[in-house]
């Protein structure tokens, strides 16, 4: 099994379900390659460069006016989902 359901042995086309796995992997990557955590390194090379003042990653210890963010609900509790990014809408 390797995670949300695939097998190895499906191919290509066969079988289709939604899978954060990639993105999970992907962050793993980039700390490695850059050396610093996941989130420093999109604030510093992506957000901050595309101009994105109002976009940073969730941290549930700041509080921030009009926050839109990515959650789920676990065991009857409201859970950020790690590495989210956020955006202040309107």
């Amino acid at each position: 099994m390797l995670g949300c359901g695939l097998r190895g042995g499906d191919l290509p086309g066969t079988r289709a379900k939604y899978c954060n796995l990639g993105y999970f992997v992907l962050t793993l990557i980039i700390e490695r390659a850059a050396g610093v955590p996941y989130v420093r390194y999109m604030q510093d090379h992506v957000l901050a460069r595309a101009g994105m003042q109002g976009a940073s990653y969730a941290d549930k210890e700041v509080v921030v006016p009009r926050l839109a963010s990515a959650y789920t609900v676990k065991n009857g509790a409201v859970v950020f989902l790690r590495g989210s990014m956020v955006s202040q809408a309107g």
